[in-house]
């Protein structure tokens, strides 16, 4: 497995100011029912990307981002470390996301999810078919679709295995597969394992900032490959040779 030697050696980030943690945590209340309002009254997926850009500010979040996101509807998917990795994504293109139905029960990343418009899968061999068909029906001009191939979020420090399944939908609808790396700088925004959704969240709005770099890869076409677990292999090969 690929492994990011500079995540070993990186030191932990400092902390916020108290007053400084107090505003965030005011600024996150007023954020969340603005954004839940605006999903629904203007539905547009544009509300996502203004939502995740603020968001990323209120906490600090600094990337640098290296190339740019194929311009055309696109599959995207990329290595998995954080909650934050989708605030990352849609913060720079419209995307939906392909999540499992188990967030979708989470009393508060479920009420997010569910307003953002993610695509919820059960990832059951018996339900698999459909939900494909389903998720690729939905591909609309200009428009991007992302999961998280490894299925599940990592320590930060290496790339699981990829899944292919769900790189069916970029062959059916015959668009561009769009790799991207997230190498995050800050060990402390990994949310993986058996940690709780509110001890991370306290942690990550203690910290002064939190700093990754966002790195697209040339895009990938479904037709230069025999099968869906070739585009999938051709993905995970690009994301840990970068990573």
């Amino acid at each position: 497995m690929a492994a990011n030697t500079a995540w070993a050696e990186a030191p932990e980030h400092s902390l916020a100011s108290i007053p400084a943690q107090c505003i965030r945590w005011a600024g996150l209340a007023f954020l969340i029912p603005c954004f839940i309002g605006a999903r629904i009254l203007l539905r547009g997926l544009g509300v996502n990307s203004i939502g995740a850009q603020l968001l990323l500010k209120l906490l600090n979040v600094n990337y640098t981002q290296h190339s740019e996101p194929v311009q055309e509807p696109a599959l995207v998917v990329s290595n998995h470390v954080s909650w934050l990795d989708p605030m990352v994504l849609a913060a720079q293109c419209d995307v939906s996301f392909i999540t499992s139905q188990d967030t979708g029960k989470h009393p508060f990343l479920g009420l997010i999810t569910k307003i953002g418009g993610c695509l919820f899968v059960s990832r059951k061999p018996w339900t698999l078919r459909k939900e494909i068909a389903e998720i690729a029906n939905q591909i609309e001009p200009n428009s991007y679709i992302a999961f998280y191939p490894e299925a599940t979020s990592s320590n930060g420090s290496q790339v699981l295995p990829f899944h292919a399944s769900f790189f069916e939908v970029a062959v059916i609808q015959n668009i561009p597969v769009q790799p991207v790396v997230l190498r995050w700088a800050t060990k402390e925004a990994a949310y993986y394992g058996d940690m709780t959704f509110a001890s991370h969240l306290m942690q990550v709005m203690s910290l002064a900032e939190l700093e990754l770099e966002v790195i697209y890869l040339p895009p990938l076409n479904p037709k230069d490959f025999a099968s869906r677990k070739e585009l999938c292999a051709a993905a995970e090969a690009s994301i840990r040779t970068n990573f």
